[in-house]
C-alpha cells in the first residue's frame, strides 16, 4: 500500500523542473520514455501520469466523480511497508516543494485508491501550522506556574556606589601687590629762595657782610703788631 498525492497540470510536465530538486535530495532517474520519467528513493517515488486515457474513456466515472479534469499530473508516493515518521514528513514536504515547483498551489491526495480523490490547498493539507503560534514568538500570556515550581527570582543587584566627588583645585594664593616708588616732587623756585635766606652756611652774602666788618676792625690791629714786631 503507497500513500501518494498528486499535482495536476494541463500539459505535460518537463523533467528538468524537478530533477535537479530531486537530485540534490538523493533521488535516482529511473529511466524515462516517450511518455514518462521516474525518479526513485528507498520507499519514495516521483513520477509523471498520463491522464487523458481516463478522460476520454466513457465508460471511466472516477473523474467525473470526483471533479478530476486535467490530463496530466506528478505523481508524489511513498510505500507504507516499515515507513517512519520521518518518511511521512518528507512526502508532506515533497508535496509542497513539487508543487511549488510546478506553479501549483493544489494537492490531490488518493486517500488510499491509486487514484485523485480529494483536492488541498496548502492550508488545508497543514492546518495545524499557523504562523502566529510560530516558535519564534513570545505567547500573549505567561502560563500559570504555581509557587511550588516557580524558581526563586534572583535577588536585584546592588546599585552601584555613587562615584567620590572630584576634590576641588586649591585656589591661587593671591599676587603680592608692589607698591609703586615714591616719586620725587622737585620743590618749587620761590622755596628755595626761602630756604637760602635761612640757611647759616657759610658762602652766604649775609656771612661775606658780616667778614667785612670784622676785617676793618683787624687792619687797624694789624698795623700795630707789624709794628711792633
Amino acid at each position: 500500500m503507497t500513500l501518494t498525492g498528486f499535482i495536476a497540470t494541463a500539459r505535460k510536465p518537463g523533467k528538468s523542473k524537478v530533477a535537479g530538486l530531486l537530485k540534490a535530495m538523493g533521488f535516482a532517474d529511473k529511466g524515462s520514455s516517450a511518455a514518462q520519467w521516474v525518479f526513485g528513493k528507498t520507499r519514495f517515488r516521483v513520477d509523471v501520469v498520463d491522464f487523458r486515457e481516463d478522460l476520454r474513456d466513457s465508460e471511466v466515472e472516477w473523474p467525473e466523480d470526483v471533479g478530476w479534469d486535467h490530463n496530466w499530473a506528478v505523481r508524489v508516493s511513498v510505500n507504507h511497508r516499515n515507513r517512519t515518521d520521518d518518511n511521512y514528513i518528507l512526502w508532506h514536504a515533497l508535496l509542497v516543494t513539487v508543487s511549488e515547483a510546478m506553479g501549483s498551489r493544489e494537492v490531490w491526495l488518493d486517500a488510499g485508491t491509486g487514484i485523485p480523490q480529494q483536492p488541498y490547498t496548502m492550508r488545508e493539507l497543514f492546518p495545524e501550522l499557523r504562523s502566529d503560534e510560530g516558535e519564534d514568538l513570545l505567547p500573549d500570556e505567561e502560563p500559570d506556574i504555581s509557587f511550588e515550581e516557580a524558581a526563586p527570582a534572583p535577588a536585584p543587584a546592588p546599585a552601584p556606589a555613587p562615584a567620590p566627588a572630584p576634590v576641588p583645585a586649591p585656589a591661587p594664593a593671591p599676587e603680592e601687590e608692589i607698591m609703586p616708588a615714591p616719586k620725587l616732587v622737585p620743590l618749587a623756585p620761590e622755596e628755595q629762595e626761602d630756604e637760602d635766606e635761612d640757611d647759616d652756611d657759610w658762602g652766604d652774602d649775609d656771612d661775606w657782610d658780616s667778614w667785612d666788618d670784622e676785617d676793618e676792625d683787624d687792619d687797624d690791629e694789624g698795623v700795630d703788631v707789624i709794628t711792633d714786631w
